[in-house]
């Protein structure tokens, strides 16, 4: 196979690949992490929440009962992440990073927690 066109200078190839922010899914190598804001009675009664995958399979995530939950608290979901490199039939995690709410100070009502 020639590969030497005329007028064609051969030489390297260039690739420049921009990658678009997920609204939802931050990738960490194989893992993917969520940050899930959840109110103070959600982290002190527990929280289910249901998450649309990448694969649009649904997910229904869940604290177990009584598990109280602190600000920056994780919670990973084995291989629910991405698949590693050169093994797809491995994959990463996906950890959910719980950021608590908290009442402002004199706003304490029934709907701020």
């Amino acid at each position: 196979m020639n590969l030497n066109q005329p007028g064609i200078i051969p030489g390297d190839i260039y690739v420049r690949v921009n990658i678009k922010k997920h609204n939802l899914f931050v990738r960490k190598g194989a893992d993917l992490v969520i940050i899930k804001n959840i109110k103070l009675l959600e982290a002190l009664t527990g929280v289910t929440m249901e998450i649309n995958h990448l694969d649009n399979k649904k997910y229904t995530i869940a604290t177990c009962p009584g598990e109280i939950l602190a600000n920056n608290d994780f919670k990973t979901a084995e291989k629910l992440g991405m698949p590693f490199y050169n093994d797809p039939m491995s994959y990463g995690n996906l950890i959910i990073e719980f950021k608590v709410d908290f009442p402002k100070k004199n706003t304490f009502s029934k709907e701020s927690i």
